[in-house]
């Protein structure tokens, strides 16, 4: 009991000071994707703060080793204990040659000691147990943890579930795991013991290294085609520092195993405590993020129209018209259900990407020259009066898509399937779904460079799977309460199963805007609308079927829903658009070099005769401009602020027409550039840049243009070099809060 009290004294001291160093350096290593600071100066004090902390953390380390050991005077322990210390010193006599013989021995043997080391103690299996649960607690928080919790709560907008629902079930899994590789480890014994435990806690410092310092540029939850033989270099100084560190404990645990020991407990206490503050700061900046009400997209009304009239509005994401071109000459038969439309095949979208190009067909609100981007964005949905004219007509409306940047909430005061949640339980995750969805995400983040594509995912991919869908037709009573996802082979099915009724008993009729997943990539879809996710993947790619294939399946969906129409006798009172948010798109910060022509397609609603005609094809200068004007016109409002020239209206001659193109690295917005397009818009020569630019706060800043204001640096973007603060994998929108500005060269 006498040696039990100062020892139990001496590790609570260790323990406290352990805890103060880690207080200390955790200042140094909070991640800062949430600060909403000019990247060209957080830089700088991050560095700053970073230096600090680590030089406080060593006069710490100092103070508390002297204290230490003065601790060790008043317990009366002997400090040397177990420990290889230098001999007393004593005088030989002059031609003793006994006693210089016994010298030499004696310092042999020390020398050995002190190379080798004195053993290692055999631990006890409560020594194993205690060592054990540290180091596994460390490694399966860092990676089935933390990890979860950072990509929720910095891409809440994104997901369709939150912290409070899916941090509880990592957490269940995160202590699982920790509790199996615990008693695992406990089971080993000696050296195999110290090994196992080293390579652990490496493996669990690489995880916190690569999520922290490695994943510079990579690349974004958007669904696009990944060219990995572009990331070497970060590929290969990721794999140096794991072997790097891998080895040093290797090689610490065969030849130090005590030493090793006390590296995996610190190095796993400090870290957890160190990623524990980061959690709270990331929880905290969820919690100041989001508005005290939150909304929910449910499928009420999807399968519903009127008896009455309609007005249908499908957006298929990324189609674009020269795929309607290839279609038009391969498969000219696949138009036969098309009857009385107008395929117009000279369209000039609203903007890039889907987070600017779904508001505006919500909205039908362009930027105004006198405004900044963040006005623009904000005071769109005050200024736009679409929505609510359709529903002051007396339709029903019903909006179902996974994007509305901030207009949840102006869109819930009209749209019937928008809901403000009323703290009553809702939908739950489904809980192995969002196991598999959070662990590969986590993976993706937290492995090395050579080993991410196979974890690589997109964001709906990860909705999709956290929601449990399954593709199975659902009972038509449940979808009041079911949250709507891009998953196109799921509507379909559904579609097929439960088939449009006309139910909707609104006064006037009903307007539905159902945004699909299209075109988009990634391809896991085929052109009879099936699933193909299970089926061999393109390399280099989460690509399972073609972007050809996929843009049939999707107006193979469309022509279904046509057809249900025709058979419930409601085909000639509903007006149908057929577009898309914007065209074909590759990730980039440089000027366009290609043409993104969205796809356009309209059916007005008109006589059984013009319905019964083959489609006809309109090549005048149209697109989105004309789009808001065609839906107040179909609900009977010629007095509206959109005017009133549809696509329809439009003389086959020159006009300008303009399209907002964002400069972006997937997950970071930099600028928008304004182009004109005069002819033909299928001919990139037509298109020019007009001079007009709104720049994010987010725009990386060369060292010469420090200290310059906004309007004298030149924005042509021509060489930049991209972003330097990057958000976490699984988001698609723009970071931040952009405060931007408007300039015409």
């Amino acid at each position: 009991m006498n040696k039990v009290l100062p020892r139990a004294c001496v590790y609570a001291y260790d323990a406290l000071a352990l805890f103060a160093v880690a207080v200390v350096l955790s200042f140094a290593f909070i991640t800062p994707a949430y600060a909403y600071v000019d990247p060209s100066v957080m830089t700088y004090a991050i560095q700053a703060v970073a230096g600090v902390a680590v030089a406080l953390s060593t006069v710490l380390g100092v103070a508390f080793r002297r204290t230490r050991k003065k601790l060790f005077k008043l317990l009366k322990i002997d400090e040397n204990s177990n420990k290889c210390v230098d001999p007393r010193v004593s005088r030989i006599k002059p031609g003793d040659a006994a006693a210089l013989k016994r010298a030499e021995e004696r310092s042999v043997i020390f020398s050995k000691q002190v190379k080798q080391g004195l053993p290692a103690r055999k631990l006890t299996f409560c020594g194993r147990l205690v060592r054990a649960l540290v180091v596994s607690v460390f490694v399966s928080f860092t990676l089935l943890f933390v990890a979860p919790f950072e990509l929720v709560a910095g891409n809440g907008s994104d997901l369709l579930f939150g912290l409070d629902s899916v941090a509880p079930i990592m957490a269940a899994l995160s202590a699982i795991v920790a509790l199996v590789l615990t008693l695992v480890l406990t089971c080993l014994k000696g050296k195999a013991f110290d090994i196992v435990l080293s390579v652990l806690a490496a493996l669990g410092l690489c995880f916190w290294l690569e999520a922290l310092f490695l994943n510079t540029g990579l690349p974004g939850a958007n669904g696009s085609v990944v060219d990995w033989d572009e990331y070497t270099t970060i590929t290969a100084i990721s794999a140096a520092v794991w072997v790097v560190v891998i080895a040093a404990f290797v090689v610490l645990a065969a030849k130090k195993r005590k030493m090793s020991r006390i590296a995996a407990v610190v190095v796993s206490v400090a870290l957890v405590f160190v990623q524990g503050v980061g959690l709270v700061g990331a929880a905290a900046h969820a919690g100041s993020s989001s508005s005290d009400v939150t909304y929910k997209v449910t499928q009420k009304g999807l399968y519903d129209v009127s008896g009455k009239k309609n007005v249908i509005v499908f957006c298929l994401d990324a189609m674009d018209t020269v795929e309607l071109e290839q279609i038009r000459t391969e498969y000219p038969d696949f138009w036969d259900d098309y009857t009385g439309f107008t395929y117009f095949n000279n369209v000039v979208g609203s903007g890039m990407p889907t987070h600017y190009g779904v508001p505006f067909l919500l909205s039908g609100e362009y930027p105004q020259y006198d405004e900044s981007w963040t006005t623009y964005n904000q005071q769109r949905w005050n200024r736009s009066t679409l929505l609510s004219d359709i529903s002051d007509a007396g339709y029903s409306v019903g909006v179902y898509s996974d994007t509305f940047a901030n207009g949840l909430e102006p869109v819930s005061h009209i749209a019937m399937n928008v809901n403000a949640d009323d703290g009553q339980e809702s939908e739950a995750p489904d809980t192995f779904g969002t196991i598999a969805a959070m662990t590969k995400a986590s993976l993706y983040r937290d492995m090395p460079w050579l080993f991410k594509a196979p974890f690589w995912y997109y964001t709906d991919e990860i909705n999709a799977s956290m929601k449990g869908e399954s593709g199975q037709a659902v009972n038509r009573d449940s979808l009041d309460d079911e949250t709507y996802t891009l998953n196109d082979p799921k509507y379909y099915s559904t579609l097929i199963s439960l088939g449009l009724s006309a139910d909707d008993d609104s006064q006037t009729g009903a307007f539905r805007f159902i945004h699909l997943f299209g075109s988009h990539e990634p391809f896991n879809m085929d052109e009879n609308a099936q699933d193909t996710s299970g089926g061999p993947v393109t390399p280099g790619t989460a690509d399972t079927s073609t972007s050809f294939q996929q843009t049939r399946g999707a107006l193979h969906i469309v022509a279904e829903y046509i057809n249900q129409l025709k058979e419930l006798g409601v085909y000639d009172n509903t007006t149908i658009i057929v577009t898309s948010d914007h065209g074909r798109h590759h990730v980039q910060y440089d000027p366009l070099d290609y043409a993104m022509c969205t796809s356009l397609l309209i059916k007005p609603a008109q006589s059984a005769e013009l319905d019964a005609r083959p489609y006809q094809i309109s090549s005048v200068p149209t697109g989105h401009m004309d789009y808001a004007a065609m839906l107040e016109t179909s609900i009977g409002n010629y007095d509206s602020k959109y005017g009133t020239q549809t696509p329809f209206d439009v003389a086959d001659s020159p006009r300008d027409r303009y399209f907002y193109m964002t400069a972006w690295s997937a997950v970071t917005d930099w600028g928008i550039r304004e182009y004109k397009i005069n002819g033909n818009a299928l001919d990139f020569a037509n298109w020019s840049l007009t001079g007009v630019y709104w720049d994010c706060e987010n725009y990386w800043r060369s060292s010469s243009d420090m200290g310059k204001s906004l309007s004298d640096i030149d924005f042509s973007m021509d060489g930049a070099v991209g972003p330097v603060v990057q958000a976490g994998p699984g988001s698609n929108i723009t970071t931040g809060n952009p405060d931007c500005l408007q300039d015409r060269q």
